[in-house]
Protein backbone atom coordinates (compact mmCIF):
# COMPACT_ATOMS: atom_id res chain seq x y z
CA UNK A 1 0.00 0.00 0.00
CA UNK A 2 1.29 3.44 -0.89
CA UNK A 3 1.24 5.98 1.93
CA UNK A 4 1.04 8.88 -0.50
CA UNK A 5 -2.52 10.17 -0.47
CA UNK A 6 -3.60 7.67 2.21
CA UNK A 7 -5.72 8.77 5.12
CA UNK A 8 -4.16 8.64 8.56
CA UNK A 9 -6.61 5.91 9.62
CA UNK A 10 -5.54 3.74 6.64
CA UNK A 11 -1.86 3.66 7.58
CA UNK A 12 -0.47 0.57 9.33
CA UNK A 13 -0.31 1.05 13.08
CA UNK A 14 2.72 0.24 15.18
CA UNK A 15 2.07 -1.71 18.37
CA UNK A 16 1.50 0.44 21.43
CA UNK A 17 3.28 0.00 24.74
CA UNK A 18 0.20 -1.90 25.97
CA UNK A 19 0.58 -4.47 23.19
CA UNK A 20 2.01 -7.73 24.67
CA UNK A 21 4.35 -7.99 21.67
CA UNK A 22 6.24 -4.96 23.02
CA UNK A 23 6.84 -6.53 26.42
CA UNK A 24 10.04 -8.51 25.70
CA UNK A 25 12.59 -7.52 28.33
CA UNK A 26 14.55 -10.73 27.86
CA UNK A 27 15.72 -9.59 24.42
CA UNK A 28 17.66 -6.69 25.95
CA UNK A 29 20.66 -8.66 27.19
CA UNK A 30 21.46 -10.60 23.97
CA UNK A 31 21.00 -7.48 21.87
CA UNK A 32 23.12 -5.57 24.35
CA UNK A 33 25.79 -8.27 24.26
CA UNK A 34 25.98 -8.19 20.47
CA UNK A 35 26.25 -4.41 20.53
CA UNK A 36 28.89 -4.55 23.26
CA UNK A 37 31.04 -6.99 21.38
CA UNK A 38 30.62 -5.00 18.17
CA UNK A 39 31.68 -1.87 20.01
CA UNK A 40 34.66 -3.65 21.55
CA UNK A 41 35.91 -5.35 18.40
CA UNK A 42 34.94 -2.58 16.01
CA UNK A 43 35.86 0.54 17.91
CA UNK A 44 38.27 -0.53 20.64
CA UNK A 45 40.36 2.62 20.52
CA UNK A 46 37.60 5.10 19.96
CA UNK A 47 36.20 6.19 23.32
CA UNK A 48 37.39 3.02 25.06
CA UNK A 49 39.92 2.61 27.82
CA UNK A 50 41.51 -0.69 28.74
CA UNK A 51 42.82 -1.86 32.10
CA UNK A 52 44.89 -5.03 32.34
CA UNK A 53 43.54 -7.11 35.23
CA UNK A 54 45.54 -10.33 34.73
CA UNK A 55 48.73 -11.14 32.87
CA UNK A 56 50.80 -14.32 32.69
CA UNK A 57 53.81 -15.33 30.62
CA UNK A 58 53.95 -18.62 28.73
CA UNK A 59 56.23 -21.33 30.18
CA UNK A 60 58.86 -20.49 27.53
CA UNK A 61 58.48 -16.74 28.05
CA UNK A 62 57.81 -16.24 24.32
CA UNK A 63 54.19 -15.13 24.80
CA UNK A 64 52.23 -13.12 27.31
CA UNK A 65 48.48 -13.63 27.79
CA UNK A 66 46.38 -10.97 29.43
CA UNK A 67 42.80 -10.21 30.43
CA UNK A 68 41.87 -6.61 29.74
CA UNK A 69 38.72 -4.84 30.97
CA UNK A 70 37.41 -2.36 28.41
CA UNK A 71 35.19 0.57 29.35
CA UNK A 72 33.64 2.03 26.21
CA UNK A 73 31.63 5.21 26.57
CA UNK A 74 29.60 7.20 24.12
CA UNK A 75 26.95 9.86 24.60
CA UNK A 76 24.28 7.14 24.36
CA UNK A 77 25.61 4.06 26.11
CA UNK A 78 28.41 2.65 28.26
CA UNK A 79 29.69 -0.89 27.76
CA UNK A 80 32.05 -2.96 29.85
CA UNK A 81 33.67 -6.01 28.29
CA UNK A 82 36.71 -8.13 28.98
CA UNK A 83 39.06 -9.50 26.36
CA UNK A 84 41.82 -12.08 26.27
CA UNK A 85 44.89 -10.96 24.34
CA UNK A 86 48.13 -12.60 23.27
CA UNK A 87 51.35 -10.62 22.77
CA UNK A 88 54.71 -11.96 21.63
CA UNK A 89 57.62 -11.05 23.88
CA UNK A 90 60.40 -12.16 21.53
CA UNK A 91 61.09 -11.94 17.83
CA UNK A 92 58.78 -9.95 15.60
CA UNK A 93 56.06 -8.02 17.44
CA UNK A 94 52.78 -9.90 17.15
CA UNK A 95 49.51 -9.66 19.04
CA UNK A 96 45.95 -10.93 18.77
CA UNK A 97 42.58 -10.53 20.43
CA UNK A 98 41.44 -14.05 21.29
CA UNK A 99 37.92 -13.44 22.61
CA UNK A 100 35.66 -10.86 24.17
CA UNK A 101 33.12 -11.37 26.96
CA UNK A 102 30.18 -9.18 27.95
CA UNK A 103 30.88 -8.79 31.67
CA UNK A 104 28.77 -5.75 32.46
CA UNK A 105 31.52 -4.86 34.93
CA UNK A 106 31.10 -8.02 37.02
CA UNK A 107 34.50 -9.38 38.06
CA UNK A 108 33.18 -12.95 38.34
CA UNK A 109 32.25 -12.93 34.61
CA UNK A 110 35.78 -12.20 33.41
CA UNK A 111 37.69 -14.90 31.56
CA UNK A 112 40.33 -16.78 33.54
CA UNK A 113 43.58 -17.72 31.81
CA UNK A 114 46.25 -20.34 32.49
CA UNK A 115 49.06 -21.82 30.43
CA UNK A 116 48.74 -25.62 30.42
CA UNK A 117 51.68 -26.20 28.02
CA UNK A 118 54.24 -24.01 26.23
CA UNK A 119 51.84 -23.63 23.28
CA UNK A 120 48.45 -24.15 25.00
CA UNK A 121 46.48 -21.36 26.69
CA UNK A 122 43.41 -22.42 28.65
CA UNK A 123 40.65 -19.79 28.78
CA UNK A 124 37.75 -20.45 31.15
CA UNK A 125 34.57 -18.39 30.97
CA UNK A 126 31.36 -18.63 33.00
CA UNK A 127 28.62 -20.82 31.54
CA UNK A 128 26.14 -17.94 31.37
CA UNK A 129 27.90 -15.14 29.51
CA UNK A 130 27.71 -13.78 25.99
CA UNK A 131 31.04 -13.92 24.23
CA UNK A 132 32.67 -13.69 20.81
CA UNK A 133 35.64 -15.87 19.84
CA UNK A 134 38.05 -14.26 17.40
CA UNK A 135 40.40 -17.23 17.06
CA UNK A 136 41.30 -20.52 18.72
CA UNK A 137 44.70 -20.63 16.96
CA UNK A 138 47.26 -17.89 16.74
CA UNK A 139 50.80 -18.47 15.49
CA UNK A 140 51.84 -21.64 17.32
CA UNK A 141 49.45 -21.07 20.26
CA UNK A 142 46.27 -23.14 20.62
CA UNK A 143 43.39 -21.93 22.78
CA UNK A 144 41.54 -24.42 24.98
CA UNK A 145 38.17 -22.76 25.66
CA UNK A 146 36.24 -24.09 28.67
CA UNK A 147 33.05 -23.23 30.51
CA UNK A 148 32.59 -23.08 34.27
CA UNK A 149 30.58 -25.02 35.19
CA UNK A 150 30.89 -27.29 32.16
CA UNK A 151 27.15 -28.00 31.81
CA UNK A 152 26.16 -27.99 28.12
CA UNK A 153 22.47 -28.72 28.81
CA UNK A 154 22.15 -25.75 31.16
CA UNK A 155 23.97 -23.44 28.69
CA UNK A 156 21.73 -24.65 25.84
CA UNK A 157 18.57 -23.91 27.86
CA UNK A 158 19.91 -20.48 28.78
CA UNK A 159 20.78 -19.59 25.16
CA UNK A 160 17.46 -20.89 23.84
CA UNK A 161 15.60 -18.77 26.38
CA UNK A 162 17.04 -15.73 24.62
CA UNK A 163 16.40 -17.08 21.10
CA UNK A 164 19.96 -18.24 20.47
CA UNK A 165 20.82 -21.65 19.07
CA UNK A 166 22.99 -23.97 21.22
CA UNK A 167 26.14 -22.76 19.44
CA UNK A 168 25.42 -19.15 20.48
CA UNK A 169 24.25 -17.78 17.13
CA UNK A 170 20.86 -16.05 16.76
CA UNK A 171 18.11 -18.43 15.72
CA UNK A 172 16.12 -18.14 12.53
CA UNK A 173 12.84 -16.25 13.06
CA UNK A 174 9.90 -18.40 14.01
CA UNK A 175 7.03 -18.51 11.52
CA UNK A 176 4.48 -17.51 14.19
CA UNK A 177 6.55 -14.66 15.69
CA UNK A 178 4.92 -11.21 15.60
CA UNK A 179 5.95 -9.33 12.45
CA UNK A 180 7.19 -5.99 13.81
CA UNK A 181 9.44 -7.65 16.39
CA UNK A 182 11.10 -9.96 13.88
CA UNK A 183 11.77 -7.40 11.13
CA UNK A 184 15.40 -7.16 10.22
CA UNK A 185 15.93 -10.84 11.01
CA UNK A 186 14.37 -12.14 7.81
Amino acid sequence: MSIIGAKHSDLPRAPTIDDPRCNRPRTYRPASACLLLLVFFGFAGNGCTGTTVAEIASPTGTWKASVVDWLCESPWVTHITASVQLVSTRGPARSADILGVDTGGHDDERPRIAWTAPNMLQVTIPNRVYFKVRTLDYAEIRIDLRFDPDDIEERTRWLQRDDFSPDGTPREPRANAPGPLRQGHE
